[in-house]
């Protein structure tokens, strides 16, 4: 099996083109179909995402905070988790690459 990653497909396993759940939450993982070691940049992705969309999702959660009248914030914290998730899912799939550690198969 060769390398058959093609443009569209960025976070499916480098060697077999397998598509896994695990390549979106670490950034070491092994392709379950072809049990080759994948690595992607999530460290440095995660970085960028906390200290740009912290402070955004902080405002998101005091707005929602005084429009609902909050005073705990446990509310707008939850209502927020949700949205958190689909923009992590959405800047995953756009920017995370996944990459062979080892050539052994």
């Amino acid at each position: 099996m060769g390398v058959q990653m093609s443009l569209g497909s960025r976070l499916n396993c480098p060697n077999c083109g397998h598509k896994y759940a695990m390549l979106y939450f670490r950034p070491r993982s092994t392709c379950p179909n072809c049990r080759t070691d994948v690595k992607t940049d999530l460290r440095t992705i995660g970085i960028l995402e906390t200290v740009i969309g912290g402070p955004l999702l902080w405002l998101a959660a005091v707005l929602l905070r005084t429009y609902l009248h909050d005073s705990t914030g446990l509310l707008a914290y939850v209502l927020l988790c949700v949205p958190a998730l689909a923009i992590h899912l959405f800047v995953v799939r756009r920017f995370v690459t996944a990459r062979l550690t080892s050539s052994e198969s």
